[in-house]
């Protein structure tokens, strides 16, 4: 019994909920764990640090084991195939714990290669800027700009794409026992 029967889902009963009988009769007759996905896993560091960890006394994330959990929810025989983490280096001058941060990054990266997960790294840029002038119980108007610097993350979101159409274009030329059958972002 699969982890989607356990909790009363599954994909005839998705069917049935979204009307379409088509597709419930073609999962209906289709043998339950037929379905075999190697994966492959793109992940963008940003996203999953400021989205979950951000904020809580949890910072070390296992991707590998979580990413294989869904995984094996989403059916017993799936299986990983590799994961790639994409983040930009901490610059220690202007994080909130200086070098500290980017030890602990650091830390995490080398953690991250030990569990067998790419990590490829973009850059900050910092640049000159200006914002409107924060002043209490007034309105924020481009009419007081006041001079700031921005830090910007630069190349994560174009290595993660470029990085998965190439490895999307490479799986032609595999035999098929080890093409990655799912991509996930």
């Amino acid at each position: 019994m699969t982890q989607l029967n356990r909790i009363g889902v599954d994909l005839v009963t998705i069917a049935r909920v979204v009307k379409k009988p088509a597709l419930s009769r073609f999962f209906r007759f289709w043998p339950r764990g037929l379905f075999r996905l190697r994966t492959a896993c793109f992940v963008d560091g940003y996203n999953v640090y400021y989205g979950l960890v951000h904020g809580t006394a949890f910072k070390w994330l296992d991707l590998t084991s979580l990413i294989e959990k869904v995984l094996r929810v989403q059916s017993p025989q799936n299986s990983l195939a590799k994961v790639y983490y994409f983040t930009s280096p901490v610059l220690p001058l202007l994080a909130s714990k200086g070098t500290a941060s980017h030890e602990a990054q650091h830390t995490y990266i080398r953690a991250l290669k030990s569990k067998g997960v790419e990590v490829v790294q973009g850059k900050h840029r910092l640049d000159k800027g200006k914002a409107p002038e924060f002043v209490a119980g007034v309105a924020a108007s481009r009419q007081r700009l006041v001079d700031i610097w921005s830090l910007e993350e630069k190349q994560t979101d174009v290595n993660l794409a470029l990085s998965l159409y190439r490895f999307a274009l490479k799986q032609r030329a595999l035999p098929e026992p080890e093409r990655v059958s799912q991509l996930v972002v």
